[in-house]
């Protein structure tokens, strides 16, 4: 189906000398980010020349318009550093591709003359991050993936993000809670019960909501030990489109995914994924500047003879760590501490050997840490 062209954009086209930019608008929750291939104002908008790439937008008569890829400069870091602080406004974030035509003169400068037309939207899929640019796709919204995470769980802790106002509401004086109702450490503690948002109920100890099979403690997977998780801005290696090795945030992971197996430098199909909220984090910083933070069970690899790992909470400074820095090095831990609390990933890897679970993490995609999918220990009874 044809397009309709305006008398504006008529008179451009038929000029002996004419030029368009394209634009992107991304429009998040609570801001809208416009980029163009050149610094402009469209109705009042201001465009920032950042807009690096659009792919060649695709109609056939038996299917709707394809996928946009799309490439936003990322050498100051400042969008980059935007994906991976607000990466749960990326999944809902919608985008506006956009052509702004205008006439020039025989010099090659603007006359003046311009009109702006829509050419796509859809919903932001799969936004990757480099020091060069972040690149992502856009989507129609009628093929895009649905809301896959409730905004809460049944779980008995409070799933809110402490001092958040919109949700707990505390504005005191301290700086930590355990998320528990009936807690000196938690909303009782805080004059703070009424915003309780978990399933901890005051005066009955059985936490099953009726109709279920009972309601498990959010960070028991059922096998009687605790998940091994990195938050979920954390960066895996994974297999790009064309099967080369790329950085991916936990957060957008998918079943589909395959993870980098740094040590057989192979690509390991992912079992499972199960989003997991309000988990203490733990920060482990080693000599060679990798940074990774993940729940405390996390298993680390020690080196390049160890298959298993241990759990990153109970590693002290100077102990052995596999780093991963496009190489395998080994490196050792400078820093670890508690880091207050976070979401994270429960990633399942689908092997069989302990090898073939080892995979890598990071607060970067340059660096990162070696780890172990899980470690499975003793049950106590």
């Amino acid at each position: 189906m044809g397009r309709t062209i305006s008398g504006t954009l008529s008179g451009i086209l038929s000029a002996a000398a004419r030029d368009i930019d394209w634009t992107c608008d991304l429009i998040f929750p609570s801001q809208t980010m416009r980029f163009a291939t050149s610094p402009i104002v469209v109705s009042g908008n201001s465009y920032t020349n950042e807009l690096q790439r659009v792919s060649a937008i695709r109609q056939t008569i038996e299917a709707p318009t394809d996928t946009v890829s799309v490439g936003i400069q990322n050498l100051n870091r400042t969008l980059g550093q935007h994906v991976a602080a607000n990466w749960a406004a990326w999944r809902s974030a919608i985008a506006i591709i956009g052509r702004n035509y205008y006439q020039t003169g025989s010099n090659g400068v603007r006359t003046g003359t311009s009109t702006w037309v829509e050419m796509f939207r859809g919903a932001v899929q799969r936004p990757t991050v480099d020091d060069f640019e972040v690149a992502f796709d856009i989507v129609p919204d009628t093929v895009s993936p649905g809301q896959i995470v409730a905004d809460r769980n049944l779980g008995p802790l409070c799933p809110a993000l402490f001092k958040q106002s919109n949700t707990c509401g505390y504005s005191g004086g301290l700086t930590t809670c355990n998320h528990l109702l009936r807690s000196p450490d938690g909303c009782d503690g805080r004059s703070n019960s009424h915003r309780f948002m978990g399933f901890e109920h005051r005066y009955a100890p059985d936490v099953n909501v009726p109709g279920t099979g009972g309601n498990d403690d959010p960070l028991d997977d059922g096998s009687g030990i605790n998940p091994d998780c990195p938050r979920v801005d954390q960066y895996v290696r994974v297999r790009g489109e064309n099967g080369d090795v790329e950085p991916q945030m936990v957060a957008f992971l998918t079943l589909e995914s395959q993870l980098w197996n740094p040590r057989l430098r192979r690509f390991v199909p992912i079992k499972s994924l199960r989003h997991v909220p309000c988990v203490p984090i733990w920060e482990l910083l080693t000599v060679s500047g990798a940074v990774g933070y993940s729940s405390g069970s996390h298993p680390i690899i020690a080196d390049f003879a160890d298959m298993n790992g241990r759990p990153v909470e109970t590693i002290k400074p100077r102990e052995r760590v596999l780093a991963e820095h496009e190489d395998l090095l080994q490196t050792s831990a400078a820093l670890l501490r508690q880091f207050g609390t976070g979401d994270v990933m429960h990633i399942e890897i689908d092997a069989d050997t302990d090898e073939e679970k080892i995979y890598c993490y990071g607060d970067t995609p340059q660096k990162m840490i070696v780890c172990h999918n899980r470690k499975d220990e003793p049950i106590l009874i």
